[in-house]
Parts: structure tokens; C-alpha cells; sequence
């Protein structure tokens, strides 16, 4: 995809203390696609019991599945927010973001991250949605 959106971080606010960007544009008249819904269940349905860690690996997995769908990659990503059911598990959280956003675009998406009560099934620990620029 032609890449249109623009990313960054104003200098005027403080360093971003983790692998996002503070603010996103998506220039007129390009459309907008919006994903949500995304947790750790695998292709078959099957929902995955394992660590956190892998909860989110395999949601970032969908959401990379889902983009290609749509003929977009995370650069294409401008806004992406993340829900823990956990608070205890938001520094591993950061890890493996910090980790993933390098390996699937140059610059990562505005970003927020809050602690839930729960999610539809109690064994989820993570989902995630995303705002992208087509």
C-alpha cells in the first residue's frame, strides 16, 4: 500500500516511554479500516491457554493476518490500544511490544494500553484493537 499516513512524536511533549508514537494523521480522502475483537484464538477456534506472553504473540499474529486480509501491513497502523486483564502483566506487556513493533513496521502506531476487569472469556488475559489507514 501506498503509505500515507504519518506518525510521530511531537517535540513539544516528552519521549514516548515505550516502542509507540504519541500522535498519528491519516491524510484526507483515504479510507479507514478498524479492527477489534482480536485474542488469542488460533485459526481453528481454538482458544489458546497459554502464558501471557503468548496470548499476545498469537494476537498480534491475528492482527497481522487480519491487515494482510485487507491488503495492509502495521505500517499502514496508526492507532492501536491493548487491554490487560492483568495489571501485573502490563511490564511484560511493554517487553513484548517493544519487541514487535520493530520487527513488523519502521515507525509503531499511537498507542494506549488500559487494565480491564475481564474479557468474554475469562482465560483471555489480552486483546487488542486497531485503527488503519487504506
Amino acid at each position: 500500500m501506498t503509505k500515507t499516513n504519518i506518525k510521530l512524536n511531537p517535540k513539544e511533549v516528552y519521549e514516548p516511554t515505550a516502542a509507540y508514537s504519541m500522535a498519528a494523521i491519516i491524510q484526507p480522502g483515504h479510507r479507514i479500516a478498524l479492527l477489534g475483537g482480536m485474542v488469542a484464538i488460533d485459526e481453528n477456534g481454538e482458544q489458546l491457554q497459554g502464558t501471557f506472553e503468548e496470548q499476545v504473540a498469537l494476537t498480534h499474529k491475528n492482527v497481522t493476518t487480519a491487515l494482510k486480509s485487507l491488503g495492509a501491513d502495521w505500517d499502514d497502523v496508526v492507532f492501536c490500544r491493548g487491554y490487560l486483564t492483568r495489571e501485573e502483566d502490563f511490564p511484560r506487556y511493554v517487553v513484548e511490544r517493544d519487541k514487535f513493533y520493530p520487527s513488523v513496521c519502521d515507525m509503531p502506531p499511537a498507542c494506549t494500553s488500559s487494565i480491564i476487569t475481564g474479557l468474554y472469556r475469562p482465560c483471555l488475559l489480552y486483546t487488542s484493537d486497531a485503527a488503519d489507514d487504506l
